[in-house]
């Protein structure tokens, strides 16, 4: 806990607060067709490439770690 915000592992009810500001603050932030990529927990990968589409992101994937986990989501800024 020395290096993450006690608020990236106990992010609101769901633990997607920090992720739900990332992804609307990425949108005022990336230009055009960026690429925006998010680490999250092992269990949240649905919850999180639903996060991406509302937002309406495109070209939305998780890839797992080497433990075999959904472990990184990423999506495209649409255009």
């Amino acid at each position: 806990m020395r290096f993450e915000p006690i608020t990236a592992l106990a992010s609101g009810v769901d633990g997607l607060d920090d992720i739900r500001q990332i992804i609307q603050q990425a949108q005022q932030c990336l230009k055009s067709s960026g690429w925006l990529l998010i680490e999250h927990g092992y269990h949240q990968a649905d919850q999180v490439r639903l996060l991406f589409s509302e937002a309406e992101f495109t070209q939305i994937a998780s890839h797992k770690d080497f433990g075999g986990n959904d472990r990184v989501t990423m999506g495209r800024l649409a255009v």
